[in-house]
């Protein structure tokens, strides 16, 4: 007898996604890992239920697990809502184990693994089906909050950048205005230094016209 681990994959998707809490459908692909029990009693139980050749046959193994592993994981999903279903993972899978129990007729149920779970679209529930109505209804109402949540960060987003691009032109106004007193204080300084150094042309002419004047003084007494 085979006594090697099988892997059966279970889908539920679209119309048939499994129905959460909050009656919003969840698409969820799983694997389930399962082989005989390696003791004598599981052995022979299934050996004279299934038989050796059949044991670890896929098929064979689908025929006996697929419709429970199945209602395992719509009645485990049953427990949650949709958006907690989607961030509980761990939880969600042992709360599917505990659903499918240990009593699995002379096999042993290794692991379970979820490879996908995302919320089912909205254009795959059910208008005409009361639970799938309430669910597209919700879907709605959260997209709505999603969208308004979405415009208001925008909005604030762009309040912010306004605010920034204000207070960038306000300091580079007040750099300018601290550069025009700077090159005015500096010009100032610049011209009395100027004056220091080289007096007033008008001045040194007259000084000249001294001068003269007194060196003609200075000639005719003489």
């Amino acid at each position: 007898m085979d006594m090697s681990i099988q892997e059966i994959k279970i889908e539920l998707k679209g119309m048939n996604g499994a129905q959460c809490k909050d009656f919003i459908r969840a698409d969820i692909e799983a694997s389930f890992y399962v082989r005989v029990y390696p003791d004598e009693t599981s052995i022979k139980e299934v050996a004279e239920t299934v038989g050796c050749e059949r044991a670890s046959e896929i098929e064979t193994l689908k025929g006996l697990f697929e419709a429970k592993f199945s209602d395992a994981l719509q009645t485990a999903a049953s427990q949650y809502d949709n958006e907690e279903l989607r961030t509980i993972r761990c939880e969600f899978r042992d709360s599917i184990a505990t659903q499918i129990g240990n009593d699995l007729s002379g096999y042993l149920l290794e692991d379970i693994a979820i490879d996908y779970l995302e919320q089912t679209p909205r254009e795959n529930h059910d208008p005409n089906n009361t639970m799938d109505a309430k669910g597209i209804e919700k879907i709605a109402r959260l997209t709505a909050q999603s969208q308004k949540s979405t415009d208001e960060i925008i909005q604030k987003m762009e309040v912010e950048r306004h605010e920034q691009a204000v207070a960038t032109e306000m300091e580079k106004l007040e750099l300018a205005r601290q550069k025009e007193v700077a090159l005015a204080k500096v010009q100032r300084e610049l011209e009395d230094a100027l004056k220091e150094t080289f007096p007033d042309k008008n001045k040194i002419e007259e000084l000249r016209s001294q001068i003269t004047k007194l060196e003609e003084q200075d000639s005719s007494e003489s």
